[in-house]
């Protein structure tokens, strides 16, 4: 039944957002994607016991794309164990979580196996038009941002932003996001979508982090 109920939920999700890429396409908005696919991994994937890596993931993901480099999420979490005392007490316990500092440390520092990327940097987005403005100034870059929000899930969930629908009304305009929950993609360039406005009305931080190449 489980199962059955996922792959309902995935058609669900493909012919929702494809029904609404082609109207946004038909109409006067901006709709615009990074110039190549971001790749996309699942969380679940060969991730080590008692981690939530979601964080872990969505970096992974972005960092891929920009670096070329690739690293195993047990690689991550050993990372991010010996970068931050908060991480190793455990964040959400009983279990290891990351916060956006930690994904942060690992983007940018190159002690404990962590990425090297000096450059990565996290930007405030304090607004519904900053959020956007980022957002397509990431896609002008070709920087797919990591951002965690609860907008569509309880619990703190990350992602990374793909691309965007301007439709000339910040807090309406669409976020397109690769989400790590999903076993594989929903559609070639994204997973799943949002209004700016109910994603960054359930940001817990209001920053999104741009890894960039050295």
């Amino acid at each position: 039944y489980k199962n059955k109920k996922e792959k309902l939920m995935k058609i669900f999700k493909f012919f929702l957002g494809a029904m609404l890429l082609i109207l946004s396409t038909s109409s006067m908005a901006e709709v615009k994607f990074m110039k190549n696919t971001v790749p996309h991994y699942h969380q679940f994937d060969n991730v080590p016991e008692g981690v939530y890596a979601c964080g872990h993931t969505a970096l992974k993901e972005a960092a891929k794309y920009v670096s070329g480099i690739d690293k195993s999420l047990k690689d991550l979490h050993s990372t991010m164990w010996y970068n931050a005392a908060i991480y190793r007490n455990k964040t959400c316990k009983p279990n290891y979580c990351a916060r956006l500092l930690d994904l942060d440390y690992a983007a940018r520092l190159s002690q404990n196996n962590g990425y090297g990327l000096k450059n990565s940097i996290r930007r405030t987005v304090g607004d519904y038009a900053t959020l956007l403005q980022k957002v397509k100034d990431g896609v002008q870059h070709d920087l797919p941002p990591v951002a965690e929000s609860r907008w569509d899930v309880s619990f703190g969930h990350f992602y990374v932003i793909v691309g965007y629908e301007d439709t000339g009304d910040a807090e309406n305009s669409i976020l397109y996001l690769r989400d790590v929950l999903e076993s594989s993609p929903i559609h070639e360039k994204y997973d799943t979508m949002t209004t700016v406005k109910n994603f960054h009305d359930h940001m817990q931080t209001q920053q999104l982090l741009f890894v960039k190449r050295n």
